[in-house]
C-alpha cells in the first residue's frame, strides 16, 4: 500500500482498513490550501473506532472518489484531489496520459544523455529487452522490500518508545 491510502487498496473487511482510504485530503479549514496529515497508522486507528461504532461504506451511496495526480502519489508531492464519481474515471484517464508523456520525455532525455546506452537498447532484441526488465524490477522489488522491513522495525521501535511513554505517565 502506498503512503496515501487508496480505495482500490484497502480490505474492506478489514476494520483497520475500511474507512482508511476515506481520510484522504481530509480539509483543515473552509477554503483549499490547508490538510490533515498523519500518520497511517494513526488513519488505521480512526478507521477500526469507527468501523467498531458502526460506520459502514455503501459503495452505491458513494458520489466522490479520490483521484491520485499524475505521476501517481507521494507523501510529499502533489496530494490529488477528490471528484465527483462520473468525472473521475476521465481524470484518470487525463492522468494517465500525462504520466505517458513525462515518462516518454523522461526516459528521451536519459538516452540523449547516454548515447551508447540508446545505442544498445535499440539492438537488443524483444526478449533482451523483456529480460533487462525483469532483472530491473526484481533489483527494485529487492530494494523496496528492504525499506519496508526497515520501516517495520523503526516502527516497531517506535510503538515500544509509546507504550514505554504511556506506562510512566501511568
Amino acid at each position: 500500500m502506498s503512503g496515501v491510502p487508496l480505495q482500490q487498496e484497502c480490505d474492506p473487511e478489514d476494520p483497520e482498513e475500511h474507512l482508511l482510504w476515506s481520510y484522504t485530503k481530509l480539509p483543515m479549514k473552509l477554503a483549499d490550501g490547508a490538510y490533515l496529515v498523519t500518520m497511517p497508522e494513526v488513519l488505521r486507528k480512526w478507521s477500526k473506532q469507527q468501523y467498531d461504532a458502526g460506520f459502514r461504506h455503501h459503495p452505491e451511496l458513494q458520489t466522490i472518489e479520490f483521484v491520485p495526480p499524475p505521476g501517481g502519489i507521494s507523501m510529499y508531492g502533489p496530494p490529488g484531489e477528490w471528484l465527483k464519481t462520473e468525472d473521475a474515471a476521465n481524470r484518470r484517464v487525463e492522468n494517465a496520459e500525462a504520466t505517458q508523456r513525462e515518462f516518454d520525455d523522461l526516459k528521451d532525455q536519459v538516452l540523449a544523455s547516454m548515447p551508447e546506452y540508446a545505442a544498445r537498447i535499440t539492438t537488443m532484441t524483444p526478449e533482451e529487452k523483456a529480460a533487462a526488465r525483469e532483472d530491473a524490477k526484481s533489483k527494485l522489488q529487492e530494494s523496496l522490500s528492504n525499506m519496508q522491513s526497515l520501516l517495520a522495525v523503526l516502527n516497531q521501535q517506535e510503538e515500544s518508545a509509546d507504550d514505554a511513554d504511556e506506562t510512566e505517565e501511568s
